[in-house]
């Protein structure tokens, strides 16, 4: 129990000092994966929007199809901006598997939330869909695995600092010492150490 105590109360410490770190350590991968994200929603509302146009009322401007790429993305699924030609489906599809799947479908997946919105009838449709899933879920560890690699590599870093600190008194300590005696050596000709304020000081001429 004890030991468990002091487990957890070194897990609470590492993250208190390290979040903040790892945070701004690896600012730049995490800024890249949102990055890319945010390219991918752009992109795949622009495309619903240049198919869309003409076939479906509910997606007439650029925005309609932005709102829509949102509402996917957060998987909040209001169906209020649906694609209707199969061309947007298509591309609907596939950037939710490219792209918004890399935020939207792992979480639901996981969380097993499971809408019922829309589900596969078909057992092509269903091997498809697990198969997708996988590939979802495989795409929810690049943010994870960012900040846990951040994590093992600080945590590997401090116990590595701490083993020098302790071998570091200890060496420097032998080295004074051994610098020392060679220097209190009557044969030694440094002068790199006490000796020079032995010398007799010469009297000052009046």
């Amino acid at each position: 129990m004890v030991g468990i105590v002091c487990f957890s109360t070194f897990l609470v410490h590492l993250d208190n000092t390290f979040h903040l770190y790892i945070l701004f350590a690896l600012k730049q991968e995490l800024f890249t994966t949102v990055y890319i994200g945010f390219l991918g929603l752009i992109f795949t509302s622009f495309l619903i929007y240049l198919v869309e146009k003409k076939e479906n009322e509910k997606i007439r401007t650029y925005a309609d199809a932005l709102w829509w790429g949102v509402i996917t993305l957060c998987t909040v699924g209001y169906g209020d901006s649906v694609p209707h030609s199969g061309l947007g489906k298509f591309i609907a599809g596939c950037s939710c598997l490219a792209v918004i799947s890399f935020f939207a479908l792992p979480p639901v997946t996981l969380c097993t939330v499971g809408y019922g919105d829309t589900v596969p009838r078909t057992w092509m449709g269903k091997i498809i869909a697990a198969f997708c899933s996988l590939a979802g879920i495989s795409f929810f560890a690049l943010p994870a695995g960012i900040l846990g690699s951040g994590f093992a590599l600080k945590v590997q870093q401090h116990q590595r600092e701490k083993h020098l600190i302790r071998r570091r008194v200890p060496a420097a300590t032998l080295i004074q010492c051994l610098w020392r005696c060679y220097a209190a050596d009557p044969k030694s000709a440094s002068v790199a150490t006490w000796k020079i304020h032995l010398r007799p000081i010469r009297k000052p001429v009046w």
